[in-house]
């Protein structure tokens, strides 16, 4: 294996024997394989691939499609029915909920009880303690029997432990999604400084946003089988317009308009915001700031997101996306990606996103807007479907926009 390379993995495979009955399995062994009393469920197929030092892989699939499989075999808690997988380095992970943890210990027990399965001696382990116990922010609760952890605080102690071991190779399977917002955050943050001392990630996941944010490539898998892989912005985009045909569900109603009449968000206060940041009202305008629910082809389109911050924060990212109704995506749009520093302070804010000239055709819009962390990772507040406007325009043609072009005659 290169010295380059964290994870290689080549025609890893893992198949299950499925009984009928409790009592095939005394049958089975009875006859010493002399007969079959079971079929095999095969949760996943030839699966290669390799992963870099400090690269991040995330994966795609619907429940059942072998992600999670896959990363216990990566793991070794899971033996392989067939295949090899190599990993330099110590391997963490963050499997399923309680995994590895006893629940009649304490956090501070369990926190030892996980070094010594690394390998550290419990002298070292205690030394880490400190900075364990204020990156978790259990306080006194680490001196509790986990069992009575919500799993809010048991994800804190298992993310904690498992980066202070100083693992080479991080696994995590949606343990995440159980936390709040803002420990997301704290998360994200120690895994881009970890990263780039040389950490590699695998990341299983449902958010096709965290992929695209947080993952250089990206694995889709569908009943154990590789579909496709590459960049992960474009294989999360795939996924989702896979998922969406094949839900056939409605498209969303935008949300009401307000009393001017333009496309706006008209209240906040019927949504329940916990994070840092919360999204009070959107609107779209044209070159006057007067509401525009009707663009014309080639007119000024203004995006107007007002929003409350709650907290103090290293820094927010405001996002807006144009999709068109069928749910094309059209473009995604974000002050980062402008280094456009977006007010962060506490309390109401304003930020317009102003597009000199809408090229697109004739037709139905609206826009998703976001306010994230200032990674990029974590999402503060989230509108899916709101700022519904209408592009009129005598220019007749097939796709999504006009660009800008000439005709020469020679």
């Amino acid at each position: 294996m290169s010295s380059d390379v964290a994870i290689d993995v080549r025609g890893l495979a893992k198949a299950y024997r499925i009984y009928p009955t409790p009592s095939s399995r005394l049958k089975q062994m009875l006859w010493r394989g002399q007969r079959r009393f079971f079929h095999e469920f095969w949760a996943l197929h030839d699966i290669s691939f390799s992963v870099k030092r400090g690269e991040c892989v995330g994966f795609l699939g619907k429940n059942g499609s072998g992600k999670s499989t896959l990363l216990q075999m990566i793991a070794g808690t899971l033996e392989p029915t067939r295949g090899t997988c190599a990993v330099a380095g110590r391997v963490s992970a963050l499997l399923e909920l309680g995994a590895g943890f006893n629940p009649d210990f304490t956090g501070r027990e369990n926190v030892i009880l996980n070094g010594a399965l690394f390998g550290i001696s419990a002298n070292e382990m205690q030394e880490k303690l400190p900075s364990i116990i204020e990156f978790s922010e259990l306080g006194d609760f680490v001196d509790q029997p986990v069992k009575t952890y919500s799993s809010g605080m048991f994800v804190r102690l298992a993310f904690a432990t498992a980066i202070h071991v100083e693992p080479q190779v991080l696994l995590v399977d949606e343990a995440l999604a159980v936390g709040d917002a803002a420990f997301q955050y704290k998360c994200m943050e120690r895994i881009q400084l970890l990263r780039s001392r040389g950490m590699s990630i695998l990341f299983v996941t449902h958010d096709t946003s965290a992929v695209r944010k947080i993952c250089d490539r990206a694995f889709w898998l569908d009943s154990g089988n590789l579909v496709t892989s590459g960049p992960a912005i474009e294989i999360a985009d795939q996924y989702d317009s896979f998922m969406r045909a094949k839900s056939g569900a409605p498209e969303s109603e935008p949300l009401p308009a307000n009393d001017n009449g333009g496309g706006s968000l008209s209240s906040i206060s019927e949504k329940q915001c916990t994070g840092a940041a919360s999204i009070r009202s959107v609107s779209v305008s044209d070159h006057n700031g007067a509401p525009a629910n009707l663009v014309c082809m080639g007119g000024e389109l203004r995006v107007t997101v007002s929003y409350d911050v709650h907290q103090e924060s290293s820094g927010l990212i405001i996002g807006v996306a144009l999709l068109r109704n069928d749910q094309l995506y059209i473009a995604g749009l974000n002050t980062k990606l402008d280094n456009i520093e977006a007010p962060a302070g506490i309390g109401c804010h304003s930020i317009t996103l102003t597009i000199p000239r809408v090229n697109l055709l004739g037709g139905d819009y609206f826009c998703k807007i976001g306010v994230f962390d200032s990674t990029g990772m974590v999402k503060w507040d989230f509108l899916e479907h709101c700022a519904p406007f209408k592009v009129h325009g005598p220019y007749l043609a097939e796709g999504v926009v006009v660009p800008e072009h000439e005709w020469r005659v020679e």
